[in-house]
């Protein structure tokens, strides 16, 4: 039986190209329509969001109430206890994914242009936990191996812009963007590792190895043209190159199957 993750990439594919409707998909998967029906309607509902601006004292006061209801409810622990005991993996797994995109389906239409904001957020904002949950959810929708493995490498890239910025005002939340890059880069060689084929695996890892080298040329280009990003860049580059060295020698190991 087809993981449920390929049966929904697989049909939000033919929804959105027109090659069949939402009701033909869940059709032709009667059998698991109950797990994937939610899943599909809310994935094909997640659009671009439209650029428009809000009146700033209305972004204020949102943001207090926003804020007042954050800090005057008591937080509730999320349980763990349906995961264990009378689900399977599988139906965790659906939940899991209906609560990242619900979530940022209400953020969306809550707050207006809150997903658009929240692209341009830096490590330590408001809304950067919205990019990130954001983020999460792409990871989900992605597919196979090798398309997970580009768009960790696509959010390594955006943490070394992120740290580009933080670098001259807050040395502090500049590594946090170089931790996020570290661990975005290492997982997207987890990823790759992944694929069974040689030939595809080998493809994917010369592709992977240009794209951290010119990852290590852009952290040197920022040291070049300003100090202040000295200790950020250098560390960045550090860690780009260690990656290069796990990439060369998971080549080397296809290169002798």
């Amino acid at each position: 039986m087809e993981k449920i993750e390929t049966v929904l990439t697989s049909c939000i594919s033919e929804v959105r190209s027109g090659k069949s409707t939402l009701d033909e998909c869940l059709g032709r998967y009667a059998s698991r329509r109950r797990e994937l029906e939610p899943l599909l309607r809310l994935a094909l509902n997640i659009g671009d969001v439209p650029d428009f601006s809000l009146d700033p004292a209305y972004k204020r006061a949102a943001r207090t109430r926003l804020l007042q209801q954050i800090t005057g409810s008591e937080p509730r622990r999320p349980s763990s206890l349906g995961l264990r005991i009378g689900l399977g993996w599988q139906t965790a797994w659906v939940r899991a994914v209906v609560v990242v995109l619900a979530g940022i389906m209400a953020l969306s239409v809550m707050t207006g242009g809150t997903a658009l904001a929240a692209k341009n957020s830096l490590p330590g904002d408001f809304l950067y936990p919205v990019k990130a949950a954001t983020e999460d959810a792409r990871l989900l929708l992605a597919g196979d191996a090798a398309s997970k493995t580009s768009l960790r490498l696509q959010f390594a890239t955006a943490r070394l812009i992120e740290m580009s910025k933080l670098a001259i005002i807050d040395e502090g939340r500049a590594a946090l963007s170089v931790d996020g890059y570290d661990a975005s880069l290492n997982a997207s060689i987890d990823q790759a590792g992944m694929v069974k084929d040689a030939v595809a695996l080998s493809d994917l890892l010369k592709k992977s190895l240009a794209k951290i080298q010119s990852q290590t040329s852009f952290c040197d280009d920022l040291v070049d043209i300003d100090p202040a990003h000295n200790a950020s860049a250098r560390q960045a580059s550090d860690l780009s190159v260690q990656a290069q060295v796990r990439v060369i020698e998971s080549l080397a190991a296809v290169d002798v199957l």
